[in-house]
């Protein structure tokens, strides 16, 4: 009887194969509920990324898209000079999968095993390389999207710095290259809070190495 019972004991002990059955199980079904980091990246800088645009156009007072028709005498945007497809109101939703797509690819270049990892390099050419980078997006997605399509989302032409074509422009640059260390932080907090990666520093060392040149 004592045999039998120490025998039970033992079934019942944390090592034992049925506990360990469980723990695998439970690994895997967090493991599988887990969203993938590029997808969350994609999300918070979609929502980010449009909502700081939304307060740029609420700064100019430029709600409603741009003109590729007729204006009223104060120089105001008519409403039916806008297309429907442009989905825009005080911003557009076009502007997610944008914003989305470029937290996306900044994500990847900061992680450690791609093949090429800015983070490697000065923050101060990080920022020049990814605004780069974002200035080529936006002048590829507003040619499709505003002179091809003349959905009319944005222009910039006649903004101070010069512009090409009115879909990109110098101003939008610089504001681009001082975001990025924003966005690299953003992308290690994600890493560190969801996928138990190492925590990063304040969002003030970031800057601090752009302005000291430090990588």
């Amino acid at each position: 009887m004592r045999v039998a019972l120490a025998r039970m004991g033992e079934g019942t002990t944390p090592d034992s194969a049925p506990v360990k059955a469980l723990e695998r199980t439970t690994t895997r079904a967090r493991r599988f509920v887990k969203p993938k980091r590029t997808v969350v990246i994609a999300t918070i800088m979609a929502v980010l990324g449009t909502n700081l645009e939304i307060i740029d156009r609420a700064a100019l007072v430029d709600l409603k898209g741009h003109c590729v028709g007729p204006r009223d005498e104060l120089g105001r945007c008519l409403r039916d000079s806008l297309s429907a497809g442009s989905l825009a109101g005080w911003s557009s939703l076009w502007m997610l999968p944008i914003y989305g797509f470029i937290g996306v690819i900044l994500g990847l270049s900061n992680e450690a095993k791609s093949g090429f990892n800015v983070s490697k390099v000065p923050m101060i050419a990080q920022c020049f390389l990814s605004a780069i980078f974002i200035l080529v997006i936006e002048y590829v997605t507003g040619w499709l999207l505003n002179l091809r399509l003349h959905f009319a989302i944005w222009d910039y032409t006649g903004m101070w710095g010069g512009d090409i074509d009115g879909q990109i422009c110098t101003v939008n640059g610089v504001i681009f290259f001082f975001l990025c260390p924003l966005a690299y932080w953003l992308d290690d907090v994600i890493r560190f809070v969801g996928y138990n990666k190492k925590k990063p520093d304040g969002l003030l060392s970031y800057y601090v190495r752009l302005f000291t040149f430090r990588a």
